[in-house]
């Protein structure tokens, strides 16, 4: 990672958990060891030629995850201060 995000966290509660390996089966091992309702994951917005040649985390995730998926756009992120992704009407 770039940028360690962990000092950022300041969320009682949060841990820390990190695990090596193939992200697409370490994410759903991970997902269905917690009973996750929910997952929430970035995207890199790589286009349509990368994932051709070397797949999609994200597209993996939306294909056989079996829990509801939150897909958060780069460019969103990206924006910073007090930006907030307004859901439903």
């Amino acid at each position: 990672m770039a940028q360690d995000v962990w000092p950022l966290i300041q969320t009682p509660g949060v841990e820390r958990v990190v695990r090596r390996g193939e992200a697409l089966g370490a994410i759903q091992r991970e997902a269905a060891d917690w009973q996750a309702d929910l997952l929430v994951v970035g995207s890199h917005g790589k286009g349509w030629a990368a994932r051709a040649f070397a797949g999609s985390v994200t597209e993996g995730l939306i294909n056989h995850l079996p829990t509801s998926l939150l897909v958060v756009p780069a460019a969103v992120t990206a924006l910073g201060g007090d930006t907030a992704l307004s859901l439903g009407a």
